[in-house]
């Protein structure tokens, strides 16, 4: 069959300092799985992708980290505060009229 596009959680990220690093959460766009998960603010700093440290990479790096198949899982690391933590998202997008839905269910 077809391969399908990947798709990421939903968040744009923009960076913080010189050399287009130190990258933040810019805006969580609606039908993101990232916004639906309530676990991530705009400003939380991005720590690593997957287990991968993303602290000296730009957004344009990370792009092919943060995409998957629909409906893969992908962890980040994220940091608030001087606080780490974990957040564990399903690639996909959310249907916005199903309230309290977070994952996606593809009917194969």
């Amino acid at each position: 069959g077809e391969k399908k596009p990947d798709v990421g959680v939903g968040i744009v990220f923009e960076s913080t300092k010189e050399g287009d690093t130190g990258l933040v959460v810019a805006n969580l766009p609606e039908g993101g799985s990232a916004r639906a998960s309530n676990q991530i603010q705009i400003g939380d700093e991005l720590v690593a992708v997957g287990g991968t440290d993303v602290t000296e990479k730009t957004p344009r790096d990370i792009a092919p980290l943060m995409l998957g198949p629909e409906g893969s899982a992908v962890t980040l690391l994220l940091k608030r505060r001087e606080k780490t933590r974990t957040v564990c998202l399903r690639r996909g997008f959310v249907m916005q009229n199903s309230p309290g839905v977070t994952i996606l269910e593809s009917d194969r």
